[in-house]
Formats: C-alpha cells, sequence, structure tokens
C-alpha cells in the first residue's frame, strides 16, 4: 500500500488541464492564500459604513485630495454620490442625481484643487471638497488629470456618442473649456476603433483601444497641443475600469489575457485564470469589470463577474499567483490610502474597500477571519492524480492522513471538510473532521474506488484557518479482480 505525497497549492490558482499541473498549483480555489509554505483562510472584513438612504448601486469610490478639505472618500452610485464624514462615520449625501445604467462606473480625475467624474452619460461634475456642480455641458466614458489639464475620452455631447474623441480644459484652467490652449482630437490615427479607455502612469498618458496601447504626448506649443504616438499595436484594454496602478506599472484586462504594462512593454500575466475569467465575462456589460492595486500586500484585484457566484480575482505580483474570493454581492472596489483621521485605527498604509449590492461597505481586514460576521468558505483542490495499478486489479483510495494547523478564535473545537473527487471536482465524497489544537495530525479514510484522485480541504467558519505540510494519500487495492 504505497503512500504518495503531494505539495500543497502554494502556488495559486491554474485553470488549465488539472491533469498536467505543477503540484503546487490548484484547479480550483476560493478564500485562501498561501503563506510560508501554508494554505490559510483569505482576509475577512469589518463594516466600515451601514448603507445610506436610498443609495443606488455602488460603482466607484475615490480617495481625493485639495488643499482644504485635505482629504475626501467618494462613493458614487449609480443615482447619488456620497462623502464620507469622519465626525459621523456615515455617508453624507451630495444631493446628486445621476440617470445613467446601473451597470455604468464613473471614472474620476483629480487636480488643480478639484475633483471631477462622470460616467459617460450626465455631463462631468466638478467637486470642490464642499458642493459639486457641472462642470462642462458634455460626458465622458473616461477622466484624465494629465499636463494640468482634465482630458475627456470618448464623449458624449449634444450630437451623440463620439466614440474615438477626445476633449482637454485650458492649461491650469480646468473649468474652461474653449478658451486659448483647450481642444479636441480624433483619435484615428491607426484605426477607427472606439476608445475603450486611457490611464495617466507616472508622467505619461495613454489612451487605450481593444487592440492598441496609444501614447499621448504634450507637444509644449498651444498648436497642436496633444499629439498621439501608438506604442502598442495588437493588444489593448477590453475594460476601462479593469486599469489598476502601482507608481511606475499597471495591469488591465486585454482580449485574450491579463496585461502588465510599464510604459515599456506589455506583459501577459493571466495565463492561469483567464480561461475561468473569459467564462465569466459579460461582453455585453463590460463596465462592471474593474481593478485596482493594493501595493502593500503586493496584489492587483480585478472584479470580473457580478453574478452570485462571484468574480473577484486577486494577482499577487511579487509572487506571480492568482487567487480567486467570494464576496457576498460584491458591486465596487476602492483603495484608501492612510494617513489622516480617517483611518487612525488602521495599521497598514492602504487598504480596500468593498461596496455590496445593498450599499453596505466593508474594509478588507487581514486580522479578521469572517465577512462582517458572516462565515467564509475556503477551500483548495490540489491536480488531479492517476490510480495506481496493481497487477491489473482496479484500485480503491484511503487518504491516509493530512498535516494540518488551525487556528481557533473564541471556540474549543473547528472542523475541516476532507473531499475525495475522480470527476475534476463535480462531486466530492466528504469527511468532516474535528480538531482541537493546533499541529493536529488528522486521518480521513474512505472506501470508494477511483481511478482518479483530487483532494479538497474545506472550512466554512468565522474562525482563521491554515493547512500545512504536503498532502498524504494512500492507494489500496479493491480485490475485484
Amino acid at each position: 500500500m504505497p503512500i504518495e505525497t503531494i505539495a500543497l497549492p502554494v502556488g495559486g490558482l491554474d485553470d488549465r488541464d488539472p491533469y498536467t499541473l505543477a503540484p503546487d498549483r490548484s484547479p480550483n480555489l476560493r478564500n485562501v492564500r498561501s503563506h510560508r509554505q501554508r494554505m490559510v483562510k483569505g482576509p475577512g472584513s469589518t463594516l466600515w459604513a451601514a448603507a445610506p438612504a436610498s443609495p443606488g448601486t455602488p460603482r466607484s469610490f475615490a480617495q481625493v485630495h485639495f488643499v482644504s478639505p485635505t482629504e475626501r472618500l467618494l462613493m458614487l452610485t449609480h443615482t447619488k454620490a456620497f462623502r464620507w464624514d469622519t465626525a459621523t462615520s456615515a455617508w453624507v449625501d451630495l444631493s446628486e442625481a445621476y440617470t445613467g445604467a446601473a451597470s455604468q462606473r464613473f471614472s474620476v480625475a483629480n487636480t488643480q484643487d478639484r475633483a471631477v467624474w462622470s460616467q459617460g452619460t450626465n455631463n462631468i461634475r466638478n467637486y470642490n471638497g464642499s458642493t459639486v456642480s457641472q462642470l462642462v455641458n458634455h460626458a465622458a466614458r473616461t477622466l484624465l488629470a494629465f499636463n494640468d489639464r482634465v482630458i475627456s475620452v470618448y464623449t458624449n455631447e449634444g450630437d451623440g456618442e463620439h466614440p474615438a474623441r477626445i476633449r482637454w480644459s485650458v492649461n491650469a484652467v480646468i473649468t474652461d473649456w474653449t478658451g486659448l490652449g483647450s481642444g479636441s482630437l480624433e483619435v484615428i490615427e491607426t484605426s477607427n476603433a472606439p476608445l475603450t479607455g486611457g490611464f495617466v502612469l507616472g508622467e505619461r498618458a495613454y489612451l487605450t483601444k481593444a487592440r492598441e496601447i496609444i501614447e499621448l504626448i504634450a507637444t509644449g506649443s498651444l498648436s497642436p497641443v496633444f499629439r498621439q504616438e501608438t506604442r502598442i499595436s495588437g493588444t489593448g484594454m477590453i475594460a476601462r475600469h479593469s486599469f489598476g496602478a502601482a507608481e511606475y506599472f499597471g495591469f488591465f484586462l486585454g482580449p485574450d489575457d491579463v496585461y502588465l504594462w510599464d510604459g515599456a512593454s506589455l506583459r501577459p500575466v493571466g495565463a492561469a485564470v483567464y480561461k475561468t475569467i473569459t467564462a465569466l465575462l459579460d461582453y455585453a456589460t463590460l463596465d462592471t469589470v474593474q481593478g485596482v492595486v493594493h501595493t502593500t500586500d503586493s496584489e492587483y484585484w480585478l472584479i470580473v463577474s457580478e453574478t452570485a457566484e462571484g468574480g473577484v480575482f486577486i494577482y499577487d505580483y511579487r509572487a506571480d499567483r492568482w487567487y480567486r474570493d467570494h464576496w457576498p454581492n460584491v458591486r465596487a472596489l476602492g483603495i484608501f490610502r492612510t494617513g489622516d483621521t480617517l483611518t487612525a485605527d488602521i495599521d497598514q498604509s492602504e487598504f480596500v474597500i468593498l461596496g455590496d449590492s445593498n450599499a453596505k461597505t466593508v474594509r478588507i481586514n487581514p486580522a479578521a477571519a469572517a465577512y462582517d460576521g458572516v462565515a467564509i468558505d475556503s477551500y483548495f483542490e490540489t491536480r488531479d492524480m492517476p490510480a495506481r495499478s496493481f497487477a491489473g486489479r482496479e484500485t480503491r483510495v484511503a487518504l491516509d492522513r493530512l498535516n494540518t494547523c488551525y487556528r481557533v478564535s473564541g471556540v474549543a473545537t473547528a472542523q475541516t471538510e476532507i473531499g475525495l473527487s475522480n470527476d475534476q471536482g463535480a462531486t466530492y465524497t466528504t469527511q468532516t473532521v474535528d480538531q482541537t489544537a493546533d499541529h493536529e495530525q488528522v486521518k480521513g479514510f474512505f472506501v470508494q474506488p477511483y481511478q482518479r484522485l483530487r483532494i479538497r480541504m474545506r472550512n466554512n467558519s468565522v474562525n482563521a484557518w491554515a493547512v500545512k505540510g504536503a498532502l498524504e494519500y494512500e492507494w489500496v487495492m479493491s480485490g475485484v479482480a
């Protein structure tokens, strides 16, 4: 009865062929992370704010900066705008009314002591930290703060939408869109394809199409103010809100992969998960896709689906590995960087904010093991392993033992569900094992015959959870000739 060993999938998620995966990859996992060669429950969350009255669906969070007040945290829903009030720990209605589709996210730019935003339907708004007004008589799907201007991308004007048009304000006067130095440009140098977004990275600005990345270069003169230079042909960005930026590089969803762009080269990083991402994407509502970068943990967070199945993917770009989380009814992501009175209780430089379908706001909290008090279903699966053959007999499997490390909070016992599957994870035979101490060796025995074996470790609780060491399993002859 030989004992086989497989390493824990500390290399993260990989949805390619489950029979040929590297031993340290998982074909399916949820709400877990690898840490020091262990598989641990992913971070939980704590309540940031209850939902305000009649909020609409959260679509965008933005941390914006002013001379006075120095900081504002904004939540933009599909119908309203809110600011965070530090004195009351509640969202304050900014008395806005929006008429865009529930799927539309807002683009926000912050410059010249102003924050501006639009979702492509309602005219661009101008916020001074206290009040909101209309900035200009057109809308835009994307807004950029660049060259001491606001640049609107894919405009919606009195005569309709202009998918390849950008407009910009006067230098250092973002309220003036007709004076000397303002202007517009049709980005059709290489194709008439619509613009799919844009972003600022370092000191450079880029416009994107589905198959192009175009640098927008300030000339230093009044005519022309900008020129365009195609940097990448054949690959671009398909979802305008998928871009998430670190200081000198960023990530976005492309037509065939997830990409890292550093201003000089484009590198695919999403081969391990792109099959699953593609299956979850609704190409009719790509505006719902959203990405942010959490630099403290070196992670790129990407929402690709708002279905009950959940589609939040996390890329650890320092370790080059992917994870998948299920956050109940998540509708918007945001990053808040610490350093002011808003975050006096947070001991990290930044954290992720989530807004759910009911406009409740939570923050990701590594110290929490539950979703605002609700149990987190955490599990990981191994690759599929073929059964051993013993003298031409069919085989039966017994899972001999597992080395686990459990973190229990406030309870005397906790449970791990051990499951075996021979149909690529479609169904499982399971046993639940009680654990009473850390580093406990657990035994689980199974009698069903298996031709292929996949092992799943699972915990669904409000407690911390971790598994360490290799998984050991044993093939046993069934006695059938």
